[in-house]
């Protein structure tokens, strides 16, 4: 959330925000059910009238809460006004976008997961590859029990890998069994 008398924006995080959609909260087609608010408990006002370097250099203490403007039914979906300018530039998007090439191939990691279980193998992405917009990856997190050894690729290594320009990719080789984290894929 930004104000145009402030150096400052604000942006909400939590898994909550995620759903929660914007609903014009004026007119006929009126949809907000929700709004952002200083929270009138847990903030510490003084917080609030600090120019952006000593807000960074303070503790925590600015806190937003999402407040319902009705009452509101079990699963109902959230709608907070985002405000005009968003919902300006959003519509600006809409008649300035045009599909990318290659859309009509296009397919969302969400239909892939529900199609295939696994990720395909290397043979199998020769012989039957991810859409173009499909990329696969895995996730190491390091951790102090992890034992393993890394060092950077050879020339052969990235040769073998098809690999060309700056070279500054490392391997590791796990020294003990680590079922906590995925591992290379391809």
């Amino acid at each position: 959330l930004g104000h145009d008398d402030s150096e400052v924006f604000l942006l909400p995080y939590n898994a909550l925000v995620n759903f929660i959609n914007h609903g014009n909260s004026a007119g006929d087609n009126a949809k907000a059910n929700v709004k952002l608010r200083w929270s009138e408990s847990f903030n510490r006002a003084e917080l609030i009238d600090l120019d952006v370097k000593e807000l960074l250099e303070s503790s925590f203490g600015l806190i937003m809460e999402l407040v319902a403007l009705r009452d509101l039914e079990e699963g109902e979906e959230l709608f907070l006004d985002y405000g005009s300018q968003w919902e300006e530039a959003w519509e600006q998007h809409m008649d300035d976008w045009t599909p990318l090439p290659n859309s009509e191939s296009y397919q969302s990691a969400e239909e892939l997961i529900h199609l295939e279980k696994n990720i395909r193998t290397e043979e199998e992405q020769q012989m039957k590859p991810y859409p173009e917009n499909i990329q696969t990856a895995c996730m190491f997190y390091h951790t102090e029990d992890t034992d393993y050894d890394i060092r950077p690729l050879t020339a052969d290594e990235l040769k073998e890998e098809n690999f060309e320009g700056p070279a500054n990719l490392y391997r590791a080789n796990w020294t003990k069994p680590n079922h906590d984290c995925l591992r290379y894929c391809k």
